[in-house]
């Protein structure tokens, strides 16, 4: 039983580390990517609406039938501003859940350092220092 091999052991658990690491940040930078495309197509949106009004309440403005029309436009801008109150809602909720899924990946990062930190230091300290000296030995043994 003494013949396990650790090496292998010590050196899954250190590239295991490693793999939660890298997997964790790419999975934060992803999420906080999606996050930002949508927050900028909601201010896309929310600046295209502002332009609708301001054309619209414009034509209101210089109608002859000025009550009809600001009616007409009225309605079209609450139906686009509920649109885009929708599209806020989805933002936030998606910001919350970027929040949150970025706090439950904290944790497995320090994690994936810690196990990255105790493989490598363990296969090095009681396997490769042994075999430092082995190919020492052997080099030496040559001259």
């Amino acid at each position: 039983m003494s013949n396990l091999p650790t090496d292998s052991l010590y050196k899954f658990m250190a590239l295991g580390g490693i793999s939660l690491i890298i997997t964790s940040i790419i999975l934060i930078c992803i999420q906080n990517n999606i996050f930002q495309s949508q927050a900028n197509s909601f201010y896309t949106q929310a600046a295209i609406w502002d332009a609708q009004r301001n054309l619209l309440m414009g034509e209101a403005s210089t109608s002859k039938n000025y009550t009809d029309t600001f009616l007409n436009n009225m309605s079209t801008l609450y139906i686009t501003g509920n649109q885009l109150i929708a599209v806020a809602k989805e933002n936030v909720e998606l910001g919350i859940t970027t929040r949150t899924n970025n706090i439950f990946l904290i944790p497995i990062i320090i994690f994936g350092f810690f196990l990255t930190t105790v493989g490598f230091r363990l296969w090095y300290l009681r396997l490769q220092v042994y075999l430092d000296i082995i190919v020492e030995r052997e080099a030496n043994k040559d001259k």
